[in-house]
């Protein structure tokens, strides 16, 4: 099959296969699995997967990722997204510089990818008016009869919303999932009004973590490629944020970035432009964070345990898991034995 090998951010023809080393890592964990090739744009340096995901098979995986909401597991996940959304807002606050206003319901907000509302519903219980779009059916019918916000089950485009609709666009974790990419960008600036402020928050490539190597995920920014992303459609970012030195952030959200962009014309905010050494350094590290330990799991017998970390710990365990794996099957394993 022919593919398309052209960056899907930039456009450039200067791209080259990147080293499939979550091949490795599909082999161990997650069998099932299919691996897929990823390229590198050299321009803009995105590592992206050339093939798009169809409709229905982006809709199975949404529904059955969230089809526990009802299970301990599932309220856990929610606590900590609600955990990671308040520290998320109070850096909006501080770097927005005045230009959110006191809660008043004349300034909207909209949140894509809404999952449980969380993040959105901090803005409804201040005054805010918020609305949710969200592609998986059950959450939007959990944030709609739940919280009585306005969610839409759908994937973004342009057609959602009415032109200059909104003040603040919150997308955390979704633009390397949209397909194309571009899509995002093109209703974003339809629907924000002239100065709105539009925040994103991506895996960051340069800080990877095994839970981004999967196939829903189409492309890999850094702040470097992704602000020259988006400002192509005409948005310039007033701050950036890392969150890897932030002990607060719970593990697997501290290898994101967030940017908060505004709409119209800035400059261009700097950032180091990462060579693809930097990248697969990266990608390496990842791998054998678990690859490495996994032959030891095996002939201890502890590889069940291992992987029950998360269901079992909660992401304290998965932290646990990643930075101590041998500990972390020793402590499941004891759990186990009860």
């Amino acid at each position: 099959m022919l593919q398309n090998t052209q960056c899907p951010t930039c456009d450039s023809a200067h791209t080259e296969p990147f080293e499939t080393l979550q091949a490795v890592v599909f082999q161990h964990i997650a069998e099932s699995q299919q691996t897929e090739q990823i390229w590198f744009c050299r321009d803009c340096t995105l590592l992206f997967r050339p093939h798009a995901v169809s409709a229905a098979h982006l809709d199975v995986n949404y529904t059955e990722a969230f089809a526990d909401i009802d299970s301990l597991e599932g309220w856990r996940r929610l606590g900590a997204y609600l955990y990671w959304n308040a520290l998320e807002k109070d850096w909006i606050s501080r770097e927005a510089d005045r230009r959110i206003p006191g809660p008043t319901k004349d300034f909207r907000v909209l949140e894509v990818g809404a999952k449980s509302g969380g993040f959105g519903h901090m803005y409804a219980t201040e005054g805010y008016s918020v609305e949710m779009l969200e592609p998986t059916k059950t959450w939007a019918a959990f944030t709609q009869s739940t919280l009585g916000i306005p969610s839409k089950a759908a994937f973004y485009t342009a057609e959602e919303y009415d032109r200059d609709a909104f003040d603040l666009i919150l997308a955390g974790g979704v633009v390397h999932r949209v397909q194309p990419m571009t899509d995002f960008f093109i209703a974003a600036a339809k629907h924000l009004r002239p100065g709105g402020l539009l925040y994103c928050r991506e895996p960051n490539a340069l800080n990877m973590s095994n839970a981004f190597l999967q196939d829903l995920h189409r492309a890999y920014f850094t702040p470097y490629s992704f602000l020259r992303f988006a400002h192509r459609y005409g948005f310039h970012a007033v701050a950036v944020r890392d969150w890897s030195d932030d002990a607060r952030v719970p593990f697997g959200w501290n290898t994101s970035f967030s940017a908060l962009l505004v709409k119209g014309p800035g400059p261009l905010m700097e950032t180091a432009k990462p060579t693809v050494a930097d990248l697969r350094q990266s990608i390496t590290a990842t791998v054998l964070g678990v690859g490495e330990n996994l032959p030891l799991y095996r002939k201890t017998g502890k590889a069940r345990a291992a992987l029950l970390a998360r269901k079992l710990l909660g992401w304290r365990g998965a932290a646990l898991l990643y930075a101590k794996p041998t500990r972390a099957a020793e402590r499941v394993t004891r759990l186990l034995r009860r």
